[in-house]
């Protein structure tokens, strides 16, 4: 069989597991140019939708805060687009805590306070995920931007 039959092989057992397997869900991405893949993530109610970059090598969700006004946070001015933000006040889910944060990379760290909302992803309703919204210094750019990355 060349690799062709054997993706529709895998597709085909991928379907008849879905119903079977307790946290299974079904999500198309899109590919771009087969780097990157994005898949559409829904986030607290109504929900507010989110096309996010699936990465297997971690188990972040950062989103961009509603209420941060840095430039950084409203996308690039040359290209006339402007990025999706999450607005904690739309939604009815959401929760605040009082629980600090903190997180380190090798090009920055992130410190904050966690937060709650429901996240859907395909079939697959999170209830109660967690969230840390804070400052967040990449690369030596300043950012308001919110993670979800724990589930409570």
């Amino acid at each position: 069989a060349n690799r062709y039959d054997e993706y529709l092989r895998l597709i085909d057992e991928q379907e008849r597991r879905k119903s079977t397997e307790r946290y299974w869900t079904w999500q198309s991405l899109a590919s771009w140019y087969d780097e990157y893949y994005f898949g559409e993530v829904e986030v607290g109610t109504p929900a507010q939708t989110f096309y996010l970059s699936m990465d297997t090598g971690s188990s972040v969700m950062w989103l961009i805060d509603g209420g941060c006004v840095h430039p950084i946070c409203k996308g690039y001015a040359n290209s006339g687009r402007t990025k999706n933000r999450f607005y904690y006040d739309k939604s009815t889910t959401f929760n605040r805590t009082s629980d600090k944060f903190s997180m380190n990379y090798g090009t920055g760290w992130a410190e904050g306070f966690t937060r709650e909302d429901d996240i859907t992803y395909g079939s697959m309703l999170q209830c109660s995920f967690r969230s840390a919204s804070g400052i967040f210094l990449l690369k030596g750019n300043l950012k308001l931007i919110s993670p979800a990355f724990e589930h409570t």
